[in-house]
Formats: structure tokens, C-alpha cells, sequence
């Protein structure tokens, strides 16, 4: 996951590709399902000339399981920034997270078989389709702060781990 949000912040989507698969699937933020490491890596070629260039994304908290020895599940929240709109004026940050499936290989470096990206709606338990678009909608009126708390503390401890790393 740090060699992905490294290669996003160089803009280059070659160095993506590559930690992928040839069959690899990658769903994006908005639900774009491309199915090789060259799809991939052309998507975010164009990204990178239209709305990414000079974007910044930071890995904020990982989380990893091991589904075999040589399989696993991984977890990240992410921070973007530098995004720009398709004038060209910067937009806000946005958080998402991240879902990789990665194999082991035999030099014991990881490779990615699945991807999905998505972005974290604020104030926000689900989408709602109204007239054709899709809407953000709150059926909770806001979280026990004692959650937030515990949430807040949590992704801390990954951020201080990440830096240890």
C-alpha cells in the first residue's frame, strides 16, 4: 500500500501497474471496474493528466489479515490532496478507503490480484439514488462520541505505527 500512495505521488501510473497482476481487477471510486494491469495503468495515465496531477495521497492507517500464508486482505485509509477540477481550480481533500488482495510471491515481496477504491461520504451511512443522481444520506443522527473517540484513538495508533515503519 506505501509503494501504491509513493507511486500516486509521482504521478506515475507504470509503477502502479506493476504492483498488480496481468488480470487484475481494480474498481474505483465511482465504481469503474477495470480488468488487467493495463487497464489500470492507462486510467491512471489519464487521471494523472486530467485531475491528479501533482495530487498527494497519504496512507493514514493499515490494517492487514492474512487469509493464507501467502494471501492477504489489506485495509487502507487514505488522504488525497491537489486533486484539481476539470478546470483546473484545486478541490478539497477527500478520504477514502482502500481494499487490496495481494499473493506472496517466492522473493517474498507482495502483488496485488484485486483492488477497490472508495471514497468516505461525510455525515453519511449510504447513497440514495434521487432523480438519476446519487446523494449522500444520514439515517444515524450522529455517532456515540465514545465511538469517535475510540476511532479517533485508533487511527492514530496505525498513523504512529506507519511512521515507525
Amino acid at each position: 500500500m506505501v509503494q501504491f500512495a509513493k507511486a500516486w505521488s509521482r504521478n506515475d501510473a507504470g509503477a502502479i501497474a506493476e504492483l498488480f497482476v496481468e488480470d487484475a481487477d481494480f474498481v474505483n471510486v465511482v465504481g469503474l471496474w477495470w480488468r488487467s494491469k493495463r487497464a489500470i495503468k492507462r486510467a491512471h495515465e489519464f487521471g494523472f493528466e486530467h485531475a491528479f496531477e501533482g495530487a498527494k495521497l497519504k496512507i493514514e492507517s493499515v490494517r492487514e489479515r492474512r487469509v493464507y500464508d501467502r494471501v492477504a486482505v489489506v485495509h487502507a485509509q487514505w488522504r488525497l490532496t491537489g486533486q484539481v477540477d476539470p478546470d483546473g481550480h484545486e478541490t478539497g481533500p477527500r478520504r477514502g478507503v482502500m481494499s487490496f488482495v495481494a499473493a506472496l510471491l517466492d522473493d517474498g515481496s507482495w502483488i496485488g490480484i484485486a483492488c477497490h477504491n472508495t471514497d468516505t461520504v461525510t455525515a453519511a451511512d449510504t447513497l440514495m439514488s434521487i432523480d438519476g443522481h446519487l446523494e449522500p444520506a444520514n439515517y444515524i443522527s450522529s455517532p456515540p462520541a465514545d465511538l469517535l473517540a475510540a476511532a479517533d484513538r485508533e487511527a492514530q495508533q496505525q498513523r504512529d505505527a506507519l511512521a515507525l515503519g
